[in-house]
């Protein structure tokens, strides 16, 4: 009987503890079966389990050694909400999935397993994997002491897929490597990771993989990230900002259709010690690094490649290096092949340590190749090479028809990575550029001496060269062309050029051409010099000439009109002989036949009148002696007569003849 009481005891105080819990409700669920906290779930699954939760739970930390999957999708389609509130995770070589799940871990600074891993708020052994599928993950560590978020220790995976993890504020770093080569592997798909304000945010060997993702690594107190293996591909944005050391530091770099960034760093914007492939329409952007580090393993440059390896940025994409405190492109190991057609633009640098090279420095034993459309002016160097420094081989191009120097840079920070202060003030002028000059440390290029002797102006030719070169993209003198021709394109005069500094007032001469009278010009025949070659052209017409003739008797009456004659200077003329009734041509002033000369030639027809008289039948001429006739004889009678009548035929003879030879000649 007693029995019978005591087992109906029992079973009213089980249903009385069922019915306290079910008010209680329930915060997860493995199969059908029902616990009050995450924590009991997690000690009563097996591995392989999957905990299902059913409201917002916390935990005091996961120390695990079974694969377990938490699940907090809810009946809205919202996630539920895990919190962090002792520790975080240990993962012995399992693997932890958070699925539809929120997890905030704030100022979680050790695991659960406290006697080793307690500087670290996630630490993996070898072989585990810690996934977030359609996740959120926070971690917080601002008032956590000298901890690292997350530590991998050998052969470990951590994928997001479709999730979001933040890691902000720890004095360690965001993804720690325990110095090892065994694997350390992070896959991030269709996900956005921010790591903020951290140490580092990848340190060590991680091999990372961004698939149509974002990554943020922003205001780390040192590197961005050291080391790591990154391939970036499918779409995806990476940011390496704001970091007081390098930004984005790697061994292999696959940018493959995506966008990488790299501003406004304290070291280098982008390190490369391994494989440099850009490809598919991928775009660099390196902008306002300090490049303030110099160690044994690195020099500054905004992007620094070191490694013997093959680099190739090609035809398809993009590379924007702008404005940053250290060469451009700094190619200390391998070959660098910048593909026809890619459009890489380095402007604005100036390489304040090292002092050479400030668009490219080339060392010694290596080998660039530049696009023949690569944007490369307006860098600076302290000591030579404002564009270009190589000590190893390099090919490059003309340059651009639409570059211009910029005028008044002045450089003057202080750095964020170790305090020192920079200042470089460069003027210069606004003058278009025109070529490759040399820049060699002893003989900088100088184009602006009002004093010629005093410049430096030794053009360079594009194309290979494997031996010491130091070249800026600039301009020499100021040249201005004058051209003299006529308006017919007939060159009168050899061109005329003349020199002088860019920015000096020329002034033009007009030249007198014989035969020729100026028509117009054409250019500006007086102003300054610029970069740019002036040309001014004067352009002449012939000059005309005049002809006139006069017709007059020998006491200077005129006898008819005159006949004025045009022509061009040089051309031949011949006047017109009239013959007017009653006088006969006696002489001709002046050529009758010529060429028109620039003055006005006259030509005079003079005549003797003839007088006509009757003797008998006989019609009897009676010439009328004026200066032709002969000096008196002193005979008379026929014999006089007879004698005049010769010296009159004699003359009348011999004006015909002159007139008749001019006329033929």
């Amino acid at each position: 009987m007693k029995k019978i009481i005591i087992g109906i005891l029992a079973m009213l105080f089980s249903l009385s503890v069922i019915s306290n819990v079910k008010a209680e409700e329930f915060v997860a669920k493995i199969g059908d079966m029902n616990y009050t906290s995450l924590d009991e779930a997690v000690e009563a699954s097996k591995d392989g389990d999957t905990i299902t939760l059913l409201k917002d739970a916390e935990t005091e930390g996961l120390n695990l050694s079974k694969d377990l999957t938490i699940d907090g999708k809810n009946e809205n389609g919202e996630n539920y909400k895990v919190t962090f509130t002792k520790n975080g995770i240990a993962l012995w070589g399992k693997s932890l999935t958070f699925k539809n799940t929120s997890v905030l871990m704030i100022n979680i600074g050790s695991t659960p397993y406290t006697v080793e891993w307690n500087w670290m708020t996630i630490c993996a052994s070898k072989n585990s994997t810690l996934n977030l599928i359609n996740s959120d993950m926070v971690m917080d560590g601002k008032d956590t002491v000298n901890k690292h978020a997350i530590y991998f220790t050998g052969n470990d995976i951590l994928n997001l897929t479709n999730s979001n993890l933040t890691i902000s504020n720890y004095a360690q770093d965001a993804l720690e490597w325990d110095g090892g080569d065994a694997g350390y592997n992070v896959n991030i798909k269709n996900s956005t990771v921010i790591l903020d304000h951290n140490r580092s945010g990848f340190t060590g060997t991680f091999i990372v993989k961004a698939e149509n993702s974002n990554i943020d690594v922003i205001n780390s107190t040192g590197n961005g990230s050291n080391g790591s293996h990154f391939s970036i591909v499918n779409d995806s944005i990476v940011k390496f900002n704001d970091n007081k050391a390098h930004g984005l530091s790697t061994s292999n770099l696959i940018i493959d259709d995506s966008y990488v960034e790299a501003k406004n760093n304290g070291g280098n914007g982008i390190h490369v010690n391994g494989l440099l492939d850009v490809k598919n329409y991928a775009t660099i952007m390196i902008e306002g690094n300090e490049c303030a580090i110099s160690s044994k393993w690195t020099i500054p440059g905004a992007f620094l490649l070191t490694s013997s390896n093959t680099h190739k940025i090609d035809s398809t994409s993009s590379v924007a290096i702008k404005g940053n405190y250290g060469s451009g492109i700094s190619l200390v190991g391998g070959t660098l092949n910048i593909e026809n057609g890619s459009k890489v633009s380095i402007t604005e640098n100036t390489a304040y340590k090292l002092g050479i090279g400030g668009g490219i420095y080339v060392k010694e034993g290596t080998e660039a190749t530049l696009s023949n459309n690569i944007i490369l002016y307006n860098n600076h160097a302290t000591t030579a090479g404002d564009d270009i420094y190589s000590l190893g081989t390099i090919t490059f191009s003309s340059t651009g028809t639409d570059w211009y120097l910029n005028k008044g840079v002045l450089f003057d920070f202080a750095s964020k990575y170790d305090g020192s202060s920079y200042l470089y003030n460069h003027q210069e002028c606004e003058d278009k550029i025109t070529g490759w000059f040399d820049d060699t440390k002893d003989t900088r290029w100088e184009a602006h001496q009002a004093d010629l002797d005093n410049n430096h102006i030794e053009e360079i030719e594009s194309g290979t060269y494997n031996e010491e070169l130091a070249i800026k993209a600039a301009h020499g003198l100021g040249k201005v062309n004058v051209h003299y021709v006529t308006v017919d394109g007939e060159v009168l005069h050899d061109v005329i050029t003349m020199t002088g500094v860019v920015g000096s007032e020329y002034a033009t001469e007009l030249l007198d051409f014989y035969g020729y009278k100026l028509s117009k010009t054409e250019g500006d025949l007086e102003g300054t010099y610029t970069s740019d070659a002036i040309e001014v052209t004067y352009i002449y017409d012939r000059s005309q000439g005049s002809v006139i003739s006069n017709y007059v008797d020998v006491d200077g009456k005129k006898l008819a009109d005159s006949i004025t004659y045009t022509g061009y200077v040089g051309d031949k003329y011949k006047t017109e002989f009239k013959d007017i009734f009653g006088y006969k041509l006696i002489k001709i002033e002046g050529d009758d036949i010529g060429t028109f000369e620039e003055d006005t030639i006259y030509v005079t027809y003079i005549y003797m009148q003839e007088d006509f008289g009757k003797g008998g039948d006989e019609e009897k001429t009676v010439v009328k002696e004026v200066e032709l006739v002969p000096p008196q004889t002193g005979l008379t009678g026929s014999k006089g007569r007879k004698s005049n009548f010769l010296v009159e035929l004699f003359i009348t003879i011999g004006i015909s003849c002159y007139i008749f030879i001019k006329r033929l000649f």
